[in-house]
């Protein structure tokens, strides 16, 4: 956040958050804008949003929050998610966005996973130290912003995941990760989706076989599989979806006469 502009950052989730994960001020031009955050992790189906959508509007009518929140200040709405808007709460969550912009009131952003990869690109890829940026790794992100890269190439590269989750450390299977998020981001800017959902496993492979021979798992790796799961699932989604709307639009597989 600090990296990104913002200031005056306020942690606001509880029983009486009124919709406001967090808050946060930035200046944009010659005004100072008030943030509003609601945070989810992994995918956001329909369901999901229809849970969501009564805290957004309450973010976006409720002036409560925190004494540092300034309601006389030009409001922005932020839905962030670690994975992405997918099925139905896509249309959904775009139809009550436009509805709530027709009316003159305040609207919301979506800020998913490619989002926030992106903000972490332009602020530097090494966040909290998680990731080393080592030459092979910048010349890995070089060759897939390139699409230049191969699945050998790819798989090849991530057999280090591996070794560096035998450490059985937090913070070695968050970077692993976060590595395999910046692959997939380039590779879905490349239109390589398939690939995309081949790499997103490589990290649920890497912790897997350092957890195998253990009793008890931690809390903290079922939680960074957890996350490695959403993060799978939302590549694989992107990658399946098309390819089934395609084969409705189109008896492609039936003969013709």
């Amino acid at each position: 956040m600090l990296k990104n502009g913002f200031h005056d950052i306020h942690f606001t989730h509880g029983s009486f958050e009124f919709g406001k994960d967090f808050i946060a001020k930035k200046i944009e031009g010659e005004k100072t804008v008030q943030y509003v955050f609601q945070s989810k992790g992994g995918n956001i189906g329909l369901s999901d949003w229809g849970q969501i959508r009564w805290q957004i509007e309450e973010a976006r009518i409720n002036p409560l929050s925190h004494p540092s929140f300034d309601e006389e200040l030009q409001r922005e709405i932020i839905l962030i998610t670690t994975g992405r808007l997918v099925g139905g709460a896509t249309v959904s969550a775009q139809q009550y966005n436009e509805r709530c912009k027709s009316e003159g009131e305040i609207g919301f952003k979506v800020w998913d996973i490619d989002t926030l990869i992106e903000m972490m690109l332009n602020g530097g890829i090494s966040p909290l130290g998680l990731i080393e940026e080592t030459p092979d790794l910048l010349q890995m992100l070089s060759k897939l912003k390139k699409n230049e890269s191969n699945f050998k190439e790819v798989e090849q590269y991530s057999r280090r995941w591996i070794e560096k989750c035998l450490s059985k450390d937090k913070r070695s299977f968050l970077g692993v990760i976060l590595e395999s998020t910046l692959f997939t981001y380039e590779l879905i800017n490349t239109n390589r989706l398939a690939l995309a959902t081949y790499v997103s496993l490589f990290p649920i492979r890497a912790m897997l076989n350092a957890l195998h021979d253990i009793g008890s798992i931690p809390k903290w790796s079922e939680d960074c599989l957890r996350l490695a799961e959403d993060h799978f699932m939302a590549n694989a989604l992107s990658f399946i979806e098309p390819i089934k709307q395609s084969y409705k639009e189109r008896d492609c597989f039936l003969p013709t006469y």
